[in-house]
């Protein structure tokens, strides 16, 4: 009897993460959606340059995947979040994660139950960092 042996978490992220930024449209399409989710995310960024925000938007999804195997890595990021400093409340994270997912639904074609799973664990780790964080 052979086992149905799921991939892992990592491999399903990567091979979504793969398909979704093959389009070029898939961080534009995550701003539109997150901006709209919420008047207050709106306003954190009216002053934001797009083109470098998407930039480091896909430089941090790379980032979050490898914390997601060693959180150590999270520092930088969690600080320059934190209250000090662009004072990203832990209740906006909702909004960015159910954004993200909403994205990736739009445009992997082999959206899933596993690869929203995937999603949500690996943004997850790094959001819980995040959240921790936020008053250091």
């Amino acid at each position: 009897m052979t086992k149905n042996i799921t991939p892992n978490i990592t491999e399903i992220f990567n091979n979504s993460y793969e398909r979704c930024t093959k389009d070029d449209q898939f961080f534009d399409r995550f701003y539109q959606i997150f901006l709209a989710s919420n008047e207050e995310v709106k306003k954190k960024f009216r002053l934001t340059d797009m083109e470098k925000q998407k930039g480091m938007l896909k430089n941090s999804l790379i980032f979050l995947l490898a914390s997601y195997l060693d959180s150590s890595q999270l520092n930088k990021i969690a600080r320059s979040h934190s209250k000090q400093q662009y004072n990203i409340e832990p209740k906006l994270y909702v909004f960015w994660l159910d954004s993200m997912i909403e994205s990736v639904r739009v445009t992997d074609s082999h959206f899933s139950e596993d690869i929203e799973s995937a999603w949500r664990a690996v943004m997850q780790k790094g959001i819980d960092y995040m959240i921790r964080n936020y008053e250091n």
